[in-house]
């Protein structure tokens, strides 16, 4: 069903009425990313606007904005040689990639949207996304993402194209182009054609689809405005950017709307450059191109710190060693040689998004002097909606309310924990063809319900609490928050990477704990090999286990997690009721490839209350 009102629409041909303010920064003009790419490239279009390098190359290749313009203008007018209507989308699954950015703009110019599909979904996952958006036309990066496409073909009886844009193509594979193909088609589409298109879209109008990557059930999918896009793309650089000349690096999954904003958008408003990362960025090779090239703004998600800590850590062991070993002091290292050493050198904001970081991981980085800025908002938000800032910074904090945004916190529990409520031109129009949910998400002021429970502190500072569907109501009838009891054993508790608390309609609270392991890249679960962070804690407390499954057989280790869980339950813990009496040890670590993991690594507790049932159910059997 569609719908459009003042609080949502959910046809995506529809033009939502903008939520514009009555001075300042709310009552800005209102643009269309057609206009802001377009400006840009007459503003400055002999500046550089993406630098990639090739397989195989020792040098950056780079594009001019003027270049990158035309590219997306081109592929505009062969996306309307192959059919593509007004208010119509596309599908995109790949790395990020010049040809990625060229598609997705291409489809705005040409007055529809992309529809980015994750990297990590399988063949289901991705053709729901392509049948639900009403995409004809599917680009994928290499021969393996279009095998992945094609397994579900049968599921996307719309697609009449496929555009592959790196590797050989399979000329066998019906209606497959290559990118030189794909550009070809559109030669002989007339400019003034494509113009009239670009003019005749509004900044009301939808401008690009985000799936949500959702703990249950099919992906919603978010409708994002071109008023959303540029108006808090200028907002959120006009707080964070502090030189003239912004250097990213483009990592970030492309179908998530961090990436978008960061890569796509926020440069097209500011002028910054683009420098694209190996496919195999977060296999190891990310901070080859940070040292390479040093940008002045990063975004990663906590895993990426996580493992660079580790990294980290594993080195400042070997060099103290090393100077014990010869009978010296170890030195503290000189004032900025670690951002140096990392490439980090001229980035004056260094963030973190999308899910929760230990605090932990907080205070490693600002000891050796990076600190890192937490960011919170969501796909529906249009990114941000609070952000840490110099001189505004609380570890364990996200931040205060951005301006132009009201944050609330409704039906707020004694503790001040309510769910928080966001209003601002940021806020999405509505969820394609889901007049319930869209419903649901806003009320009849215009505010957008996250979910999310969080409180203020006295300083006004935001801290995420949990999720409102999250809470535990244990049999007793009492309502437990189980993210502050997970972050306290992971906070005190170094050797894990997760906690989870069990206990909805149970008689007590237990807890699964999973030991810190490498991550198989291939496949994206969890190993038997320890991070060196956790094997430098098992040597700590005594313990020879050198893979996960020693460790969980270790007496040692046993002892060491009960004594953060005893730590926890007198220290911690508020009531009777979320005193922790019982837990184990998960089998194997969540991830993305068990499925317990959201593609930003969200955790979906319904699947890991599904997996891993046999082991819960264990802490539950009457004695």
């Amino acid at each position: 069903m569609s719908a459009t009102n003042d609080r949502y629409m959910t046809d995506m041909s529809s033009e939502f009425n903008i939520r514009m303010g009555t001075e300042g920064f709310a009552a800005e003009p209102p643009t269309t990313v057609c206009a802001a790419i377009k400006k840009r490239a007459e503003d400055t279009p002999d500046k550089v606007a993406y630098n990639i390098m090739p397989e195989g190359a020792t040098e950056w290749q780079s594009t001019t904005w003027s270049e990158y313009y035309q590219i997306c203008r081109q592929s505009a007018k062969s996306l309307m040689a192959l059919g593509l209507e007004a208010h119509e989308a596309i599908a995109v699954r790949g790395f990020n990639s010049p040809e990625w950015f060229a598609a997705d703009v291409g489809a705005i110019l040409a007055g529809g949207v992309a529809a980015g599909i994750y990297t990590t979904n399988g063949p289901e996952a991705s053709a729901y996304i392509v049948s639900h958006s009403g995409a004809k036309i599917v680009f994928v990066e290499n021969a393996r993402h279009l095998a992945i496409m094609l397994a579900a073909r049968d599921q996307m009886p719309n697609v009449t194209t496929f555009v592959q844009w790196s590797g050989e193509v399979d000329a066998s594979v019906e209606g497959l182009l290559s990118w030189e193909a794909f550009l070809a088609a559109g030669a002989d589409v007339p400019d003034a054609d494509l113009d009239a298109r670009m003019e005749a879209t509004r900044p009301g109008h939808c401008a690009t689809l985000i799936y949500t990557s959702g703990t249950t059930g099919h992906p919603k999918a978010v409708m994002v405005t071109h008023d959303n896009l540029t108006w808090n793309a200028k907002l959120t650089f006009s707080l964070i950017s502090k030189v003239d000349e912004e250097h990213l690096i483009s990592f970030l999954p492309l179908s998530h709307v961090a990436g978008q904003m960061l890569d796509i958008i926020g440069p097209m408003i500011t002028g910054g450059t683009i420098w694209f990362a190996r496919p195999d960025a977060l296999k190891g090779t990310l901070f080859d191109t940070v040292k390479a090239v040093r940008p002045t703004v990063f975004l990663a998600v906590p895993r990426v710190f996580e493992k660079l800590a580790d990294k980290l850590k594993m080195v400042m062991a070997a060099k103290a060693k090393a100077a014990a070993a010869a009978g010296e002091t170890p030195q503290p290292l000189p004032e900025g040689a670690v951002q140096a050493m990392l490439g980090l050198d001229r980035c004056h904001y260094v963030s973190t998004a999308a899910a929760p970081i230990s605090l932990q991981i907080l205070q490693f980085f600002k000891k050796i002097g990076i600190e890192i800025f937490s960011i919170y908002g969501m796909s529906e938000n249009t990114g941000a909606s609070s952000v840490s800032l110099a001189g505004a910074n609380k570890l364990g904090a996200v931040g205060k309310p951005m301006p132009h945004t009201e944050i609330k916190l409704a039906d707020p529990d004694a503790e001040g924990n309510g769910e928080i409520c966001k209003r601002g031109r940021h806020v999405f129009a509505g969820y394609k063809d889901n007049e319930e949910a869209s419903a649901a998400a806003i009320d009849e002021d215009g505010f957008l319900h996250s979910g999310d429970l969080g409180r203020f502190d006295e300083d006004g500072f935001l801290h995420i609490t949990g999720r409102i569907k999250e809470l535990l109501i244990t049999a007793g009838g009492e309502n437990v928050g189980p993210v502050g009891i997970e972050t306290y054993i992971k906070d005190h508790c170094p050797l894990l990477s997760n906690a989870i608390c069990i206990g909805d309609r149970r008689k007590y609270l237990s807890l699964l704990v999973a030991i810190k392991c490498e991550i198989d890249m291939t496949n994206g679960k969890a190993t038997e090999t320890p991070t060196p962070d956790a094997l430098a804690v098992l040597a700590k407390i005594g313990s020879t286990a050198t893979t996960v499954s020693e460790a969980h057989a270790c007496e040692k280790v046993k002892a060491y997690v009960q004594s953060t869980i005893d730590d926890y339950n007198e220290n911690g813990s508020v009531s009777r009721a979320q005193l922790i009496r019982k837990w184990e040890f998960l089998p194997e670590d969540v991830s993305i490839g068990n499925g317990c993991l959201t593609s930003t690594m969200k955790l979906k507790r319904r699947i890991v209350y599904k997996v891993f049932s046999d082991v819960i159910e264990s802490m539950y059997v009457e004695a």
